[in-house]
């Protein structure tokens, strides 16, 4: 991940930081609203996915290797094995990658923008609300770790958080 000047930063991870109970760098009730904002449902969700990718891994492999049970007395099935080893192998893992990555970008980006709208600092958690705006690019700068970012202003009748700038 980048920060306003293009700057390649880590980025914390609010909701395993309170899943986990270390709420260090931001206070506990503002990190419990920003781990509620992000994933409401995660505790509950989380066994219910490993329970489907089982699932689907089970199905993979029972398809593939029915193959082999059903056919492998019949000479001349080369083409079709190699289609469904494609089909069963080489397939979901790519499959699997690009939804990996995809997946993984748009969390990034949906943890600095929640971050940034409860004034954190997505690199470091410090509280960056009230801080000014540096003139020449229109970063606020936190003073911790140096990471400078474009923190949205938000209006007045905004209840969630409060006011940024």
């Amino acid at each position: 991940m980048n920060d306003a000047r293009g700057r390649a930063v880590s980025q914390l991870d609010p909701v395993a930081m309170y899943l986990l109970a270390r709420p260090e760098p931001i206070d506990p009730e503002a990190l419990r609203k920003i781990a509620e904002e992000l994933d409401p449902g995660e505790v509950r969700r989380r066994r219910w996915k490993a329970v489907g990718a089982v699932g689907v891994i089970a199905f993979s492999y029972i398809g593939f290797f029915g193959y082999f049970a059903f056919f492998n007395r019949w000479r001349g099935w080369g083409p079709v094995l190699v289609g469904l080893v494609t089909l069963y192998l080489v397939g979901p893992s790519t499959a699997f990658i690009i939804a990996y990555l995809r997946a993984k970008r748009r969390r990034r980006d949906r943890i600095l923008r929640v971050m940034l709208r409860h004034g954190h600092c997505p690199h470091c958690g410090y509280d960056i609300r009230g801080l000014p705006v540096d003139e020449t690019d229109g970063a606020t700068v936190c003073p911790e770790c140096g990471c400078a970012w474009m923190v949205p202003t938000l209006s007045a009748d905004d209840s969630q958080v409060e006011r940024v700038t």
